[in-house]
């Protein structure tokens, strides 16, 4: 899940093991990813704003962890390039909100 880089502009977007889903358009400076695991129904949503408040699925439920506690789901942030050795993204945010021992949740 991420901002994808096109011809016509910045699209949000999610590949789920190939399973491309386009969101819309990135018109504003900002945008903000959520992944929502669920470990009892071994699922995950991966999520969108724009507004920081107002989230949105974005394509079908997907397994980012299959039981495994031990390691889990590992989120991470992270720019690459396709095309050439190029391309910067710049990340003014991260938080980690979990259920578990001072979690907060």
């Amino acid at each position: 899940m991420g901002v994808l880089k096109t011809d016509s502009g910045l699209v949000i977007y999610a590949d789920n093991n190939g399973d491309v889903t386009n969101g819309p358009n990135l018109k504003g400076k900002n945008v903000y990813l959520r992944i929502k695991p669920d470990l009892i129904n071994n699922d995950t949503m991966l999520q969108y704003s724009l507004d920081g408040n107002s989230f949105v699925n974005l394509g079908k439920k997907c397994i980012l962890s299959n039981f495994n506690y031990w390691k889990a789901v590992r989120p991470a942030l992270y720019s690459y390039n396709l095309q050439r050795d190029a391309g910067k993204a710049f990340f003014d945010w991260f938080v980690y909100q979990h259920d578990g021992p001072l979690g907060g949740l």
